[in-house]
């Protein structure tokens, strides 16, 4: 692969611990991988002889130069935002050189194994013009000895684990899960039986199907006041995954309107997500006494999940 001078080329290294196949690795790492949109991912089982355990995952990046008074403080400036949203301490990315033009930075293995670095990261090299883990130009090829389980070559292509047919549409759908916009809603319903509750959620769905096809409705929980929760969500849409809220508000149009509510709107780092909410007056609390109905993309819905 070619970079051009003023190219800073990063190489993240992860390490998906738990994960016990490549499209596995792949389903945890997936939402970093669209928040940086690498230009090469790579999957390679860990060594089971090494220092890691599942899957590695590698990224490559390709960063704008960060321009400085002083020439051998560009790549630290460059990359220190990204080593932050990792995880790692940006105060001990270290250059290799005088000039500037190269570094790295690890986290100890008690960070990246307790979860505090993104998916695992446990390494960033960095390196001006040119690919970090590529030798230099006439040297022999070095490999640091504790990372023998970690050389992804990015030319080898037998490297690269196969995927089975399974796997492929795993992936598949679950990009499509997490990049197109659903709508899921939760509904509290009161002295009624689930087999009635259900029907009266059932009647819900029925005014959506035009717009979403068929929900998938699951019991979410029950108490001994008879008060059921009922939650579905739809498949992907068509809706622009910037309009959350257009899409929305055509879905709160279906209602009756006694059960329409405000549509609300929030921006995350993953994108917009539309809310509406809706409840009962205390003199009607039979039947569904409570609706929230949520738009946005699976990457939104995660973020809102872990609070980012």
């Amino acid at each position: 692969m070619q970079f051009e001078p003023t190219d800073v080329v990063v190489r993240i290294c992860l390490n998906t611990a738990g994960a016990e196949s490549a499209s596995a690795a792949m389903r945890i790492s997936l939402p970093l991988i669209e928040e940086l949109d690498p230009r090469a991912v790579q999957f390679e089982e860990a060594d089971p002889d090494g220092l890691r355990r599942g899957y590695l995952v590698e990224l490559l990046l390709v960063l704008p130069c960060v321009e400085t008074e002083r020439p051998d403080t560009r790549l630290t400036t460059t990359v220190r935002p990204l080593v932050r949203r990792l995880g790692l301490d940006d105060e001990k990315f270290t250059v290799d050189d005088a000039t500037g033009t190269s570094g790295d930075v690890s986290a100890n293995e008690r960070e990246w194994q307790n979860g505090r670095t993104a998916c695992g990261t446990y390494a960033l090299y960095a390196q001006i013009g040119a690919d970090p883990m590529d030798p230099p130009a006439g040297g022999p090829e070095e490999a640091d000895e504790d990372d023998e389980d970690l050389d992804l070559d990015t030319d080898d292509q037998d490297s690269v684990p196969p995927f089975t047919a399974g796997e492929l549409a795993e992936m598949s759908g679950l990009v499509q899960d997490l990049t197109s916009l659903q709508v899921s809603f939760t509904a509290e319903i009161e002295g009624l039986d689930e087999t009635a509750a259900r029907s009266a959620v059932s009647e819900l769905v029925e005014q959506w199907r035009p717009l979403a096809g068929d929900f998938v409705v699951d019991t979410l929980s029950a108490d001994e006041h008879s008060t059921l929760v009922l939650g579905g969500h739809s498949g992907p849409t068509a809706w622009d995954t910037d309009s959350p809220t257009a899409a929305l508000t055509a879905f709160v149009e279906q209602l009756d309107q006694r059960f329409r509510g405000p549509v609300t709107t929030t921006e995350t780092g993953a994108g917009p997500f539309a809310t509406m909410s809706w409840s009962a007056p205390e003199s009607e609390r039979q039947g569904l006494t409570r609706l929230e109905i949520h738009a946005g993309t699976g990457l939104v819905r995660a973020a809102m999940a872990s609070g980012s």
